[in-house]
């Protein structure tokens, strides 16, 4: 059981590695967050939001001590499960109105059957996000609102910048 505990979270370290640092790439190179996320090692590797990312994870560690190992690593996965749970929900909207926008170009895309699909989807990502639990609803909030200033500061750096 052990064995099987140590795959299980040593497969979750390397996923969340991978996810720390390409998310905030993939939302630099959109022009939302500090382009500086989206900067690559000599190597390739966004390193910017890896050692960020593993910063807030170690105090992250450090701001639950007191709590048992076992406690705080529920804790870590109901909030890292709550981070995905956003942009799936996000997703499940934006599919929702692309289908909606080929309908209107002329596709035949069931607009019924997306809608469908997405009210599903959409629910599903309430659902789980209720069944996190409160402290861990709230712990996300404050981390989504801690995202805030690096979406302003992106939006202002690309208003200011000379338009083509």
């Amino acid at each position: 059981m052990a064995l099987g505990a140590f795959v299980s979270c040593f497969g979750a370290l390397n996923g969340w590695i991978l996810v720390a640092s390409q998310v905030p790439m993939a939302i630099a190179r959109h022009g939302l967050f500090p382009a500086f996320f989206a900067r690559l090692s000599p190597r390739g590797t966004p390193a910017l939001g890896l050692a960020l990312s593993s910063t807030l994870a170690c105090l992250l560690v450090v701001a639950n001590y007191t709590k048992a190992l076992v406690a705080m690593f529920t804790g870590m996965i109901l909030l890292s499960t709550l981070a995905s749970l956003i942009p799936f929900v996000f997703c499940a909207m934006a599919d929702l109105q692309l289908t909606a926008r080929a309908r209107a170009r002329g596709g035949r895309e069931p607009l019924a059957w997306g809608f469908a699909i997405a009210a599903v989807a959409f629910v599903y990502g309430l659902v789980a996000t209720a069944g996190s639990g409160q402290e861990t609803v709230f712990w996300g909030f404050l981390t989504l609102m801690c995202g805030i200033p690096f979406y302003v500061l992106a939006r202002w750096r690309s208003s200011a910048s000379p338009v083509d």
